[in-house]
């Protein structure tokens, strides 16, 4: 285990689901939100799949550093364990937000409410300048979900009225509409989605800030962080994620000013992440560029 710490974020390299850390720090029930991209199980590299005109493994369409190949039973479990880690993680009321494959979403859902999950809702991300795909047998993809997930609330108002099981320790909605009106006295569409209490958010997509193939871009993060969290100084825990990549996550949390632990097993990108959030500590406005990346070996 390796772990690096820089103001409120601490990136650790390890394997978040059997790591000794949180045993050792006693962060059971710590955390406000647990922001989670865990493995989709579509990295296979006996499958091949079609990337800007060239045929590839699906491994290596996405990077070629995964091998996320299990079997239905191996990958049920491994949610399983991940699932019984979060909610161990959370206080009573905290949100698990998990990015999820489209295909194990119902799966995901029902094996979250087994493990004493409530669900929510289900959240898009739609990418506006998604390239055209024209395919022969299928649509192109231009959007992601992700799962809402709580664990039960429980306690009491400063009143003493009991709180309702179902309400979301922290959530903060966002601008009112009458805001977002551009100068035409049209509503901005894009705005209006990514600051009210929508479940779909919409955003472009580009280069990736860290480099890693699964990283999700800012506005697919800083809603959520924005509605699901407070900042210490406003009575927030932590936020954790399991499974940090290139801790894109940890980034806009220290932007956002809370309280982080993102946790990766792969050391490059471990190693990548610890780089960035150290040239953003210094300069919270510094654009990140390629030569700031640690290149894979």
């Amino acid at each position: 285990m390796k772990i690096h710490q820089n103001s409120s974020c601490t990136f650790i390299c390890d394997d978040s689901l059997k790591t000794s850390f949180f045993e050792e720090r006693k962060l059971w029930e710590s955390a406000d939100l647990i922001i989670a991209d865990p493995p989709y199980n579509i990295g296979d590299k006996a499958k091949v799949t079609k990337s800007h005109g060239r045929v590839l493994s699906n491994n290596d369409a996405w990077g070629g550093m995964f091998d996320d190949t299990f079997s239905e039973t191996e990958y049920f479990d491994f949610l399983r364990d991940f699932l019984k880690q979060s909610f161990a993680l959370l206080v009573p009321g905290g949100s698990l937000f998990c990015y999820i494959d489209r295909k194990f979403s119902g799966d995901f859902i029902h094996l979250a409410e087994k493990s004493g999950f409530l669900y929510k809702n289900m959240v898009s991300f739609i990418k506006v300048n998604s390239v055209p795909k024209l395919r022969a047998n299928n649509f192109g993809s231009a959007f992601e979900i992700a799962v809402w997930l709580i664990k039960p609330n429980s306690g009491r108002t400063e009143k003493g009225n009991k709180i309702s099981r179902t309400k979301p320790r922290i959530f903060n909605s966002f601008a009112p509409v009458k805001n977002l009106r551009l100068s035409t006295g049209e509503l901005d569409i894009k705005q209006y989605h990514n600051t009210c209490s929508s479940n779909v958010f919409l955003g472009n997509i580009g280069s990736k800030k860290t480099g890693h193939p699964c990283e999700k871009y800012d506005w697919q993060i800083v809603p959520i962080i924005r509605s699901l969290s407070l900042s210490p100084k406003d009575g927030g825990n932590l936020i954790i994620d399991l499974f940090a990549g290139g801790f894109n996550s940890g980034l806009v949390c220290q932007k956002l000013e809370r309280n982080y632990i993102g946790i990766e097993k792969n050391e490059h990108f471990w190693s990548v992440g610890c780089k960035l959030l150290n040239i953003l500590a210094k300069n919270p406005e510094a654009k990140i560029t390629k030569e700031m990346k640690i290149q894979p070996k």
